[in-house]
């Protein structure tokens, strides 16, 4: 739990008008609101540059599979090629999906509001 979401937490059991501290609560809680909300932002970012480091390692890794192919001297070379560069872009596709998946998950989790969190 990020110390926004920590910090809202406490703001939502403390803000009750007859506790008298209604307004000062509410300030609390707009606060965490605003950590919360940049928590997302940076975590967003960062599956944004992971996504694109993925892209370009991909891009890279396809044009090396060309030429490859390209050098093959006989129809089973370029079987082998290619089914060397299904399987290594398949894995590499499966690791990168359940890193992106993880990242979210972590990230959402992280900037939950309480409430959403107390559902788990």
């Amino acid at each position: 739990m990020s110390d926004g979401t920590r910090t809202m937490e406490k703001a939502r059991r403390e803000a009750r008008p007859e506790s008298g501290s209604w307004p000062g609560a509410n300030g609390d809680l707009l606060e965490a609101w605003a950590r919360s909300n940049a928590d997302l932002v940076k975590g967003a970012f960062y599956l944004a540059e992971e996504v694109i480091q993925f892209g370009q390692k991909r891009l890279a890794a396809d044009l090396d599979a060309w030429r490859t192919a390209i050098s093959c001297r006989n129809p089973s070379e370029l079987a082998a090629c290619q089914r060397h560069f299904a399987e290594e872009a398949m894995a590499q596709y499966l690791a990168e999906a359940d890193k992106l998946t993880r990242g979210i998950v972590n990230l959402m989790s992280g900037t939950a509001t309480p409430s959403v969190q107390a559902e788990k």
